[in-house]
């Protein structure tokens, strides 16, 4: 499971990893050109009724954004980039390109750290990418799935809980269950902690504005 196989390293005792980083300003790489400068990086000027992550209010469509959902223009047009283009982009300072990019890469170890690292950092949608990953595993993947699901939901998606149970075939059995859940409260204990030590102050989930009435 994650919790202990990829953030072990990330326990308040040895802080957060900073391979690859450096605080030389002169060895900081130069943004990247972007090379889809017509696809925009939030809502704003999108319609309501087009959203591949179901943002069906303005409210909602702006905790999308701030957690890291790519709006429909992203979402076609990166699916369908070459690893390189989308890397490109990551550099130029989309994390939406970022998080599809490492997704693609799973199970690579550090490509999941990333991802669950910037979940620290509010990125909601690098949840549901490695929820999905590993649900497309089979029943090896089961409890991961759900454990990173049930993350997603304790730290501020409600909508979660809906989708859950669409992404197993056939349904889980209880054992299943269980360990995921077990592991669901480790990994969101671990994700605290890091983010405690990283700011200084107790995490409170940022809750989707969830309508339960569509539209309302």
């Amino acid at each position: 499971m994650p919790a202990g196989e990829s953030l072990d390293r990330y326990w308040v005792q040895d802080g957060p990893s900073t391979a690859g980083h450096t605080s030389d300003p002169k060895h900081v790489p130069r943004a990247a050109s972007n090379p889809f400068p017509e696809v925009p990086r939030s809502r704003d000027a999108i319609q309501l009724t087009d959203d591949p992550f179901d943002g069906r209010t303005d409210a909602e469509r702006r905790w999308l954004d701030k957690h890291g959902y790519p709006n429909t223009l992203q979402w076609n047009a990166y699916n369908l980039a070459s690893d390189g283009l989308l890397e490109q982009t990551a550099q130029s300072g989309d994390r939406t390109a970022q998080t599809l990019l490492d997704a693609r890469r799973l199970p690579d170890k550090e490509a999941l750290d990333r991802l669950m690292l910037s979940a620290v950092d509010g990125n909601m949608f690098a949840l549901q990418m490695v929820a999905s990953h590993y649900a497309s595993t089979g029943k090896a993947g089961n409890s991961n799935a759900y454990a990173i699901s049930r993350v997603l939901e304790m730290r501020g998606d409600p909508s979660a809980a809906v989708s859950r149970e669409l992404m197993f075939n056939p349904p889980l059995e209880l054992d299943e269950r269980m360990h995921g859940e077990a592991e669901a409260l480790q990994l969101n204990a671990t994700l605290n902690d890091i983010y405690q030590q990283k700011y200084e102050s107790h995490f409170q989930p940022d809750l989707r504005p969830f309508p339960i009435e569509p539209g309302k």
